[in-house]
């Protein structure tokens, strides 16, 4: 089983693609996931400033208990490559996408 998805790169002179996926047994749920890591973990290193930057806006997240996490964790945090799904459409029958 395989299902379509749609890339569309950050270089906007790459062409928009649409690829195919396999499914592998047991991997319903998480083979995009899986798959987009690998990507992000192959394509391109993330620049020193972009690592600040995230953990700029994570020390920002936690507020007043910033002066309580550990600078190695933080490290650490900042060479995780971390992919999160969105959805498109709404899950619902009013605009017929369940």
């Amino acid at each position: 089983t395989s299902f379509k998805y749609v890339y569309i790169p950050a270089d906007v002179a790459e062409p928009v693609q649409q690829l195919e996926l396999a499914i592998p047994p047991g991997k319903d749920v998480e083979c995009l996931m899986d798959h987009l890591k690998a990507h992000f973990r192959n394509n391109g290193p993330r620049t020193p400033a972009m690592v600040e930057a995230q953990k700029q806006a994570l020390l920002a997240q936690l507020g007043d208990r910033a002066k309580d996490v550990d600078a190695r964790m933080l490290d650490m945090v900042g060479d995780m490559q971390m992919v999160e799904n969105i959805s498109l459409l709404a899950g619902h029958r009013d605009v017929g996408h369940v």
